[in-house]
């Protein structure tokens, strides 16, 4: 479904945001994706939603080389691929209803995706109060954005992605700007997305804890590279080391590599 071999991306300014990164995700897996600011995350997502395009290396999604995809063809893997971003972009004066069709916005030519919006059907009422139901929100759906808390909002962001139908679900730092436990009621979302309608999830965190507890696979970046990929328990037990540059530079854990100025290792 994901398969990743040597990808790099090079920004304009020269910043080295991801390095020879080889990765593997299959259909249905459900993984965290883990590292410090500025490990490469947030361009991980975006390349794999074609909303940037790799430097050097090979990108597959859903059978397709993200390197060559342009006009219609692109437009339906982002169908297929759905990204929900860090900032929920919702419409503060938009109906919750209004708010979800966006997620629709694309999918059509232009004039009948601004009719769809503003006069929507039956039928596509009718797939926005099916992604309301998936996120427990069908009691809000006439509310203004404005009114709704910040857990709710986000609720709404994951409402417009699945409106989108899609195979993919990719969530940049999802819980930011949540409590603990409306961030444990999103991330259960989530799961529930890829327990009972076999999507493949991949989720950038900074909340180790929720990572370590919640998912079955890890996958950590740092400075761009891969640093691990497995399951929790070996994240948190397993010897593994990356040697410093010089011979005199203590040895470090992954964990340590991820979470450099953490103030445990030992989770």
């Amino acid at each position: 479904m994901i398969q990743a071999e040597g990808l790099s991306k090079e920004f304009a300014n020269g910043v080295q945001a991801l390095q020879q990164l080889r990765l593997s995700i299959r259909e249905g897996e459900m993984a965290a994706l883990l590292g410090p600011s500025g490990a490469g995350k947030t361009t991980l997502l975006r390349l794999l939603n074609g909303a940037l395009r790799p430097t050097s290396g090979q990108l597959a999604v859903l059978g397709h080389d993200i390197s060559t995809l342009n006009g219609r063809d692109l437009r339906e893997l982002r169908r297929r691929v759905a990204f929900i971003p860090q900032s929920f972009h919702v419409v503060p004066r938009l109906s919750t209803i209004h708010n979800v069709l966006m997620g629709r916005l694309g999918q059509l030519p232009t004039i009948p995706s601004l009719v769809n919006l503003i006069h929507p059907s039956k039928a596509e009422l009718l797939r926005v109060f099916h992604a309301l139901e998936a996120v427990d929100l069908v009691d809000k759906a006439e509310e203004p954005a404005e009114v709704l808390s910040g857990g709710q909002q986000q609720r709404v962001a994951i409402a417009r992605a699945l409106i989108q139908e899609p195979e993919i679900v990719l969530a940049d730092e999802p819980v930011a700007s949540v409590d603990i436990a409306t961030a444990t009621d999103v991330i259960n979302m989530l799961l529930r997305l890829n327990s009972t309608q076999g999507m493949t999830v991949l989720v950038s965190l900074h909340q180790v804890h929720l990572a370590l507890k919640h998912f079955p696979r890890i996958i950590g970046l740092s400075q761009g590279r891969l640093v691990y990929d497995g399951p929790p328990d070996e994240l948190r037990t397993k010897d593994l080391y990356q040697q410093g540059e010089d011979e005199g530079d203590e040895k470090r854990t992954v964990f340590e590599s991820l979470y450099p100025n953490h103030p445990s290792t030992t989770l």
